[in-house]
């Protein structure tokens, strides 16, 4: 059920928000709408998703934490109960709730948090996301396949 969120200077004030089955198929359209593949948020299901079209403003809320490996990526994602941030076309900023830990990355032994997510434009057929886990951020790219849906 679409409703619309009210209120005064919070950032979803105006938002559409999708609560329950409806929820995750109209994230994963914004999201392959915005140019990222439809796997990114690999999630059985969300209980609530809310879209601020005019800021670009979204969040999703699920029962609690999630942890998902990609295994062509050699990657964990780790889900947190709300996962927020700003889209725009092939670009995410300001990601809140998403966490990455390479599998194979000697480096990195704890998950990272994933602050920006973007594609090339021109498109190349990857995907980079921006960590800042310890003192320096970090960036990691794939192959935006690895992403794909059913992944």
């Amino acid at each position: 059920m679409a409703s619309k969120a009210s209120g005064s200077s919070n950032e979803r004030e105006g938002a559409e928000i999708l609560k329950g089955a409806e929820a995750l198929p109209k994230f994963v359209t914004l999201l392959q709408g915005f140019g990222f593949p439809g796997g990114l948020f690999s999630l059985p299901s969300v209980e609530e998703f809310g879209f601020v079209e005019k800021t670009g403003f979204f969040w999703l809320k699920q029962p609690g934490r999630l942890e998902h490996t990609f295994p062509m990526a050699k990657v964990l994602v780790v889900y947190h109960a709300e996962v927020s941030g700003r889209i725009q076309k092939g670009k995410m900023t300001t990601v809140k709730g998403l966490k990455l830990k390479y599998l194979e990355n000697k480096d990195l032994f704890l998950a990272a948090s994933a602050s920006e997510v973007w594609l090339d434009d021109p498109p190349s057929g990857k995907i980079h996301f921006r960590t800042s886990g310890g003192k320096h951020p970090t960036e990691e790219s794939f192959s935006v396949e690895v992403f794909a849906a059913g992944q």
